[in-house]
């Protein structure tokens, strides 16, 4: 029973149901009235307490009944339908483009592939750029620092291995 209505997809029919027009004879309750005289509180904010009061009897499940009949056929068809999580879109992928907020998520830092742990031996090439070498590949040699106290001079010397024995080279 849903209405062939294509910009309204999946809404229970209830024809025989005439959707009701805002009651504007609320305002002139008298019990209401009596009710918000003896509270002093909502005196500064009458006309807001009276049209959500207005609200509030205008889609209550008693007296609209054509709320009441889409309620009816939604919680019959609620095993019927497709349950999906909700993605809403995340801040970080919106981004200023030409002055312009754009929903980009693929140009956001954290939707980016991520080399940690996973660094080849040697360069290459992917979507992004060069893949950068891990410290690890690199060859260093370490240099050993002295200082000269006759001349209060640095001088760097580098350290060579040589058949197990340690030598120094300037």
């Amino acid at each position: 029973m849903y209405s062939k209505n294509p910009a309204k997809p999946g809404y229970p029919t209830c024809e025989e149901i005439k959707r009701p027009k805002m009651d504007e004879s609320y305002y002139q309750n008298n019990e209401l009235l009596e009710k918000l005289a003896k509270d002093y509180t909502v005196s500064p904010l009458f006309e807001r307490y009276m049209s959500e009061q207005a609200m509030k009897e205008q889609y209550s499940l008693k007296n609209n009944q054509l709320l009441a009949c889409r309620w009816r056929e939604y919680k019959n068809t609620a095993g019927a339908r497709l349950r999906q999580s909700a993605q809403f879109p995340r801040v970080a992928d919106f981004h200023f483009h030409n002055g312009y907020s754009c929903y980009k998520p693929l140009e956001s830092i954290t939707n980016r592939k991520t080399n940690r742990l996973s660094l080849t031996p040697e360069p290459g090439i992917d979507n992004l750029g060069s893949i950068p070498l891990p410290i690890e590949a690199y060859n260093f040699r370490p240099l050993m620092k002295t200082v000269d106290k006759a001349t209060s001079k640095r001088t760097d010397k580098k350290i060579v291995k040589k058949n197990m024995k340690m030598t120094l080279k300037k």
